[in-house]
């Protein structure tokens, strides 16, 4: 498999699930086996807790469904990328 993906439905400490969650597809294999480039978006929000051991790589598509059936896409928004920043800041890959 060329990539994976990571079902996104909450933040650390939230005692709820979001009403619609996000999937995170990331790049696990390259057809030349070579590693991916960093993802230089993700490192800039990491700040002073990008590890580069430990970096997103390749290109990372987020997309935010409708409700937990995953079956229909949502549009993301301003409000959305708070979120999303949050995730990023705070958790490695896979």
């Amino acid at each position: 498999r060329p990539q994976s993906f990571q079902v996104f439905d909450h933040l650390d400490y939230m005692t709820q699930r979001f009403r619609c969650p996000y999937v995170i597809f990331y790049p696990i294999l390259s057809c030349d086996g070579l590693d991916f480039d960093v993802n230089l978006t993700i490192s800039e929000i990491k700040g002073s807790r990008y590890v580069e051991d430990k970096a997103w790589r390749g290109d990372i598509v987020v997309v935010k469904y409708t409700d937990h059936t995953l079956d229909t896409l949502d549009n993301i928004s301003i409000s959305d990328y708070a979120i999303l920043r949050n995730y990023f800041r705070t958790h490695n890959p896979p």
